[in-house]
């Protein structure tokens, strides 16, 4: 049985992690922030056990250990861990399926063994294990009307975050981790390759590519929000934000130009402002609507 003090744990690290969405899901009545904090603590564990691992054998024995400790959760005999004791009674008392954990971890595999993704669908599975098992592990906390609609719509929710994040950090992507996310089929169609991408030179035709993706990931935002109705009136404007501010990336590198190649654009703090101001309108417009 989980304690105070194991959520006090998964609370401190989504705190130092991500101050945004802290902020934005510690609205949330207790149980439910909890619940939150507690998965995001495990998909941190999941995203370390690759990013601090000396090498890549390291980090499938990272993987593996935090499977291992997930499987033995599941049945009943979690570690005795701060992490896997908030999480072995989040899981129960929300009815959170096992599947998406695991998604998460395949789609850590799928980055720890990197290749170029040769169709935008290869992209958009990745995309799928890595950012929209979150929406899925997160519904059931959010929502008490889980259907495969609207387990759906979570999971295009996360989809949409990671294409946005791949389109940041195009740059940085590269130059960091000499790896480029953007798949090769577009390259191909729109004849961008890696050493104009190396050069740094925002082209016309790296233009066009990254405006097919933004288009990919800007519908699903839209789908989700006209979904906002079946979350709970607490998760409302916490997500209403989290799109917002999310789509708003986009906005933000296409008015740098689009020069995501030599510069990480972010979203203005009086503009942040602005969307939490509309996030707020959108989630009481939609408790007036779902209350007529």
């Amino acid at each position: 049985m989980a304690d105070r003090g194991d959520y006090q744990y998964c609370e401190q690290v989504i705190r130092q992690h991500s101050k945004s969405f802290y902020a934005a899901f510690s609205t949330l009545p207790e149980l439910q922030a909890q619940a939150v904090y507690a998965v995001y603590a495990f998909c941190r564990a999941a995203d370390d056990a690759v990013d601090q691992a000396a090498d890549a054998a390291a980090a499938e024995a990272n993987l593996c250990r935090v499977e291992s400790q997930l499987r033995t959760t599941l049945e009943g005999q979690s570690p005795d861990e701060p992490l896997w004791r908030a999480l072995a009674e989040t899981m129960t008392r929300w009815s959170i399926p096992p599947q998406p954990f695991f998604d998460q971890l395949d789609g850590q595999r799928t980055d720890l063994r990197f290749e170029p993704f040769a169709t935008l669908d290869a992209l958009e599975r990745y995309c799928d294990l890595v950012a929209g098992s979150v929406g899925r592990m997160l519904l059931p906390i959010l929502s008490r009307q889980v259907t495969p609609a609207l387990n759906d719509a979570a999971s295009q929710l996360g989809i949409a975050m990671q294409i946005t994040n791949i389109l940041r950090d195009v740059g940085e992507d590269l130059r960091d981790r000499g790896r480029i996310y953007l798949p090769l089929d577009l390259m191909q169609r729109y004849h961008v390759i890696d050493k104009m991408l190396a050069a740094g030179k925002v082209t016309a035709e790296f233009t066009l590519l990254w405006q097919h993706l933004r288009r990919e990931a800007e519908p699903r935002y839209d789908r989700f929000l006209s979904q906002l109705a079946l979350f709970d009136p607490p998760a409302r404007l916490p997500l209403a934000a989290a799109v917002m501010l999310y789509r708003a990336i986009l906005d933000a590198v296409a008015a740098a130009g689009g020069d995501c190649l030599t510069r990480r654009c972010y979203v203005s703090k009086p503009e942040q402002l602005r969307l939490l101001r509309l996030a707020r309108k959108k989630a009481a417009s939609v408790g007036t609507e779902a209350a007529d």
